[in-house]
């Protein structure tokens, strides 16, 4: 529904944008801030267990989530046209399956929660009332795994690592101070490390999101 109302808005707002603003919140120095929701995809969790003869692997399965963060920037010259950002965001994902040692878990249950920022450089693309944005970030994610249940198993630990990002989106103005934009994002947090159990530990290689997400941003 978010993302269908923000079509609707596009259309809308794209076609006003062409009779009254000339890509008026693209001025350089321009500052705003902004904020997001959207659905998170998380790729399949894999690593090994540590404290158990053998190291045996264990994958974690988990159902689509949601993805909410914001942020603030600024519009500059850079590139030849861009924003430079920094922006907060959280994910949540439950658990609903997966294997250890290739043996398949009977039951799973918790959730993975991940907080993070990043430091953003988009490039944008002047195409008129609609305009494409690229970009990159670079930044820190904390990957924390709540109540996380399969076989006699219940652990809760946290982690945290290194992320980046790349990001694809469109963005019309929707006022002289406001516009919408949707967006799709990869995300890969760096290895990370929880304690299982008193002796041992879940090693996880590097997490994937896949996030799409709409929201606003305010210039000011």
């Amino acid at each position: 529904m978010l993302l269908g109302a923000l079509a609707l808005g596009f259309g809308l707002s794209s076609a006003s944008a062409g009779d009254h603003y000339a890509a008026p919140v693209s001025d350089s120095g321009t500052f705003y801030a902004f904020g997001f929701g959207g659905a998170t995809f998380m790729d399949e969790m894999s690593g090994y267990v540590s404290g158990i003869a053998g190291n045996p692997a264990l994958i974690l399965d988990t159902d689509d989530g949601y993805t909410v963060g914001g942020g603030l920037g600024v519009r500059s010259q850079l590139l030849g046209g861009s924003r430079l950002e920094i922006e907060g965001f959280y994910t949540e994902n439950d658990v609903n399956g997966g294997s250890l040692g290739g043996n398949a878990f009977p039951a799973a249950s918790g959730t993975f929660e991940t907080a993070g920022f990043h430091f953003n450089v988009i490039k944008e693309f002047d195409m008129g009332a609609i305009r494409p944005y690229a970009g990159v970030g670079l930044g820190y994610a904390s990957v924390s795994a709540e109540n996380v249940a399969y076989g006699p198993i219940n652990f809760s630990d946290s982690d945290g690592a290194f992320s980046w990002q790349v990001i694809v989106g469109l963005e019309a103005d929707l006022t002289e101070a406001a516009a919408l934009f949707i967006e799709y994002n990869y995300n890969q947090v760096g290895d990370i490390s929880l304690q299982r159990s008193a002796t041992t530990v879940a090693n996880f290689e590097d997490i994937d999101f896949h996030n799409l997400q709409a929201g606003i941003r305010i210039s000011f």
